[in-house]
């Protein structure tokens, strides 16, 4: 009966994903598709990211096409796999099958309702996070597990670098629990090995400097005084949201298993610099799995028992409402199609870089997205002109900039490139709404 329940609630998740709005972030499909037409990490394109998630969609889009759908299923394939390893985790701290397909049930009905339905950098360390944890808590074949968890957690890590906090965390608990350098070096090697064949690419095709420009000098140096960037008030709401999400983590930490509530507070570390619940997605995760582990201690806590009802009440009767009245059964985003010829050398001024997928073209070297955090940087305009000069693009698509603060994506408009491109282009025709062509004169 209790894997029928499961099973229904995993079919349950998937009928609300397949339902809700799904956010094809540009970069989920622009970053493969430019590293798999020949663009070298960092050097010829801009990630401030390890590149792991880049490289395994990459292989993906490469059997399967570059899709949208293809990308929906990944996606759809690493959330559903994520209410199994709820399951197995809650059931393993708890010894009590009732307890997990709760915390199935809690994850299901919160995860589409905050930014859920989407693959990013964030949601993406969901899985793998969760797996070694779920490798962490084993008790046999202790050096297998931890290794293991050392793998998923590598996988993390080089997937964002605000995962290394779950490394820490595990390290910690790894020290604590078998006070054996053994078991920490099972732990650390599979990310040393990572490193190893990571730097070992990043000197081969010269990057190593664009590397740590963007991934770490440049983030400490210039984004943090950028306007819009850091991003990390909250509304009334959101408050109250992340103050629901919070109390079971500090009942669960009456349980003997520790490591899972101080994963969620280092999950709250990870969100800076922009708060958003995608950014929050490996603790709206671990969330789940604390309310099923704090279900332990709720007979005895009536405070606890009033605390739940409000913020499920809140919960339904606000967000959800919300994202109901919004994104129920609506269009993807970032869906636009340009009537752009094909094989040529095109430059998509304030356009989703998903459009170079969708018409099958190719930036200029070095490319970089129109976001002014990138463009403000001191000399990157001027580079970016430079190369121009010797290789400029055939055509430019242009879409008028939309009203607003300067710096804001959609608003910004980078001064030095642009006046470049009006002294060396014509404007040609609106090919759609706000979008012109511009051509070489």
């Amino acid at each position: 009966m209790k894997k029928v329940i499961l099973i229904s609630l995993i079919f349950i998740h998937l009928y609300l994903l397949l339902n809700l709005k799904f956010t094809p972030w540009p970069e989920m499909l622009s970053f493969p598709y430019l590293f798999s037409n020949g663009f070298t990490l960092y050097k010829d394109f801009i990630i401030p990211y390890p590149p792991f998630l880049v490289i395994l969609l990459s292989i993906i889009y490469k059997i399967f096409g570059y899709k949208i759908l293809v990308l929906k299923i990944f996606t759809w394939a690493l959330i559903l796999l994520t209410d199994l390893f709820i399951y197995k985790i809650v059931d393993l701290v708890t010894k009590k099958k009732s307890f997990a397909l709760i915390s199935v049930a809690v994850f299901v009905f919160i995860q589409p309702f905050l930014d859920g339905n989407m693959l990013w950098f964030d949601t993406f360390l969901v899985l793998p996070v969760l797996v070694s944890v779920f490798f962490l808590l084993q008790d046999k074949n202790i050096n297998k597990n931890i290794l293991l968890a050392g793998v998923f957690l590598a996988i993390s890590i080089f997937s964002k670098q605000t995962a290394l906090i779950y490394l820490l965390v595990s390290t910690i608990f790894v020290c604590y629990k078998y006070r054996k350098f053994s078991k920490l070096l099972l732990l650390i090697t599979p990310t040393f090995v990572f490193g190893v064949i990571f730097l070992t690419y990043l000197i081969t095709t010269n990057s190593l400097v664009d590397f740590f420009n963007w991934n770490l000098i440049y983030p400490i140096k210039y984004w943090g005084d950028y306007p819009s960037y850091l991003l990390l008030s909250l509304k009334k709401i959101d408050f109250l949201i992340l103050l629901g999400l919070s109390i079971p983590i500090i009942v669960a930490l009456k349980n003997k298993v520790k490591l899972i509530p101080i994963m969620f507070i280092a999950s709250l570390l990870a969100v800076y610099p922009r708060f958003s619940y995608y950014h929050l997605s490996v603790g709206i995760a671990l969330f789940a799995i604390c309310f099923g582990i704090s279900l332990e201690y709720l007979k005895s806590n009536l405070i606890y028992k009033i605390i739940l009802v409000f913020f499920v009440i809140l919960f339904f009767n606000y967000q959800q409402r919300i994202v109901f009245a919004w994104d129920w059964q609506k269009e993807d985003r970032f869906t636009q199609s340009l009537a752009i010829q094909k094989k040529e050398l095109v430059y998509l001024l304030n356009i989703a870089s998903s459009e170079y997928v969708f018409s099958n073209t190719l930036p200029p070297k070095p490319w970089y997205d129109n976001y002014g955090w990138y463009l403000e940087i001191p000399d990157q305009q001027e580079k970016v002109i430079k190369s121009w000069k010797q290789n400029p693009p055939e055509t430019i698509y242009w879409k008028k900039e939309k009203s607003g603060n300067w710096y804001e994506p959609g608003v910004y408009k980078p001064k030095q490139i642009t006046s470049w491109i009006e002294a060396n282009y014509e404007k040609d025709k609106e090919i759609s709404q706000d979008i012109w062509l511009w051509r070489k004169k």
